[in-house]
């Protein structure tokens, strides 16, 4: 019987917002379908409805099922996940799945390690937004030359 699992997930202000995931086949250790990348109010919708969702984490390159998801509520109304350990369960957080960041320009996800929460592609894709932004208002200008060095480069928050 195949459970629904997230190996990968993008984060924005510490909340994750969208997870990529599919049905997994735990008795032959594989994927039953192609994993797709949704957002979290769909993972929310999946355990109301009463699915099972876990993480799913690569240990010497063989897949493990982690902990359970379930439904966090937040204080402004809004309701993300997070991985429940048990007892006996690999003891991983949602922070030790892989992240990937949304390119702009082509709807693609790119996949990078864990604890990271920016790629490159992000970085180009902010920088060229406010390079245009800078070129469009005379004052901006400079600021736009002084930040090219930086705009090439990855930092993780």
């Amino acid at each position: 019987m195949a459970t629904l699992a997230i190996d990968g997930v993008r984060w924005v202000n510490d909340r994750v917002t969208d997870v990529r995931w599919g049905s997994f086949d735990p008795a032959t250790n594989d994927w039953a379908a192609p994993t797709t990348i949704v957002q979290v109010q769909q993972v929310v919708d999946a355990l109301k409805s009463g699915k099972e969702v876990r993480t799913l984490f690569k240990l010497g390159g063989r897949p493990f099922l982690g902990p359970k998801v379930s439904a966090l509520p937040y204080a402004n109304g809004h309701v993300g996940i997070e991985a429940r350990v048990q007892d006996g369960q690999i003891e991983k957080s949602l922070e030790d799945l892989p992240s990937f960041g949304l390119s702009v320009a082509k709807g693609a996800a790119v996949m990078h390690a864990p604890g990271s929460r920016r790629t490159s592609i992000e970085s180009r894709a902010g920088a060229a937004l406010r390079d245009r932004v800078h070129a469009a208002h005379p004052r901006m200008r400079g600021a736009a030359r002084s930040d090219a060095a930086c705009a090439s480069k990855s930092f993780p928050l």
